[in-house]
C-alpha cells in the first residue's frame, strides 16, 4: 500500500481516436467539391453547346415556329336592287401593310447602333446631313428585306408608302394583292419586317357594271 491506502499495480492507459479521422472528413469534402465542380461543368457545357455551338440554328426555329397574325378589315354590307339581285358584292385580297409608328421605332435603334459602329472612327459628331442619310439607308434598308420576301423591286414599295400615309399609328398600304407564296414568305420572316402587317381586305365589286 502506499501512503493513499491504495495501490494500483496496473494501470489502464486510454484510448485515443484513431488518427485516420480527420483525413476521412477531409476526403469526404473533396469528394463533394470534385462532384459539385462537374456539375457546374457539365451545366456550363450545355449552356455553351445551345447558346454558342447551336443558338443560330434554334433561333430559326423559334422564328419559323412563331403564330403570324394577319389582320382582317370588316368588309361593307352587299347592295341590292329592289328585285333582290346584287349590284353590289364584296371579295377579298391580301394586301401589305406597313405602320410608321413601328417603322419609326426600329429605325431610331437601328440608327443608333450604326452611329456607336461608326463612332471610334470619327473625331467630331455627326452632321445633320449624315443623319439625314443614315436615316435613308436605315428606311432603304427594313424595304429591301420586305422587297426580298414579295420578291418586288423596292422603289414600287416606297412610293405607295409615301403615298397612302395618313399618320404615325395608321398602318399603310405598301402592297396590295400578294399571293399565297407571298404572303408565307412575309409571315414567316415577320420578326425581321419592322412594322410590316399583312391584311385582308374587302374589295367591291359590280356584277352588272358599275352604271348598273
Amino acid at each position: 500500500m502506499g501512503r493513499g491506502g491504495l495501490h494500483l499495480r496496473n494501470r489502464i492507459p486510454l484510448e485515443r481516436a484513431p488518427a485516420e479521422a480527420p483525413e476521412l472528413g477531409q476526403e469526404r469534402v473533396l469528394a463533394l467539391g470534385g462532384l459539385t465542380l462537374l456539375g457546374l461543368l457539365a451545366l456550363v457545357g450545355r449552356f455553351w453547346y445551345f447558346q454558342v455551338a447551336h443558338g443560330d440554328s434554334y433561333l430559326e426555329d423559334a422564328k419559323s415556329n412563331q403564330r403570324a397574325k394577319v389582320r382582317v378589315a370588316p368588309p361593307r354590307g352587299i347592295i341590292e336592287d329592289r328585285n333582290g339581285v346584287a349590284l353590289l358584292t364584296n371579295t377579298s385580297r391580301i394586301d401589305i401593310f406597313v405602320t410608321p409608328s413601328e417603322l419609326g421605332d426600329w429605325m431610331e435603334k437601328e440608327v443608333r447602333r450604326r452611329k456607336k459602329a461608326l463612332k471610334p472612327t470619327r473625331k467630331k459628331g455627326f452632321t445633320k446631313a449624315e443623319v439625314d442619310a443614315l436615316y435613308q439607308e436605315v428606311q432603304q434598308a427594313a424595304f429591301k428585306k420586305l422587297a426580298d420576301k414579295l420578291e418586288v423591286p423596292i422603289p414600287p414599295l416606297l412610293k405607295e408608302y409615301e403615298k397612302n400615309r395618313l399618320g404615325t399609328s395608321e398602318p399603310t398600304r405598301v402592297f396590295a394583292g400578294a399571293t399565297q407564296a407571298q404572303l408565307a414568305r412575309v409571315a414567316e420572316h415577320l420578326a425581321d419586317l419592322p412594322g410590316v402587317t399583312p391584311m385582308v381586305v374587302p374589295v367591291r365589286q359590280y356584277p352588272k357594271g358599275r352604271l348598273a
